[in-house]
């Protein structure tokens, strides 16, 4: 990917939604090159699902294969994670006098993915 790219293809089938917020790792050796985009559009593409952002990308992010240690095969690539979440948190009521209490947290949008 990119400088200035405006999408990405994640390799795993992913229940990402227009609006939410992904991360983008960095691929070179400055942490500060990790981006967080809003997701404009997702499609399918092969087997590979394609994910538009407006904001165009201000580093690239490497992907690809290298070969390393003779046969042996080296994918790098950067990794993507999904920032927006859905998560309902509620107390049981009990406790509230000693400050120990149940919490019940889940997600509404499922398992995070990763690509």
């Amino acid at each position: 990917v990119e400088r200035g790219d405006t999408l990405i293809r994640v390799a795993k089938s992913v229940m990402w939604e227009v609006g939410q917020e992904i991360v983008i790792t960095p691929t070179d050796f400055d942490a500060h090159e990790a981006e967080v985009r809003t997701i404009a559009q997702v499609s399918q593409s092969g087997d590979s699902r394609v994910i538009t952002f407006a904001a165009p990308l201000k580093y690239a992010h490497y992907a690809g294969a290298e070969e390393s240690f003779g046969k042996q095969t080296l994918q790098m690539q950067a990794r993507v994670g999904l920032l927006s979440r859905n998560i309902l948190i509620r107390g049981s009521g009990q406790g509230e006098d000693t400050h120990y209490s149940l919490w019940n947290i889940q997600s509404e949008l499922g398992p995070s993915s990763s690509a």
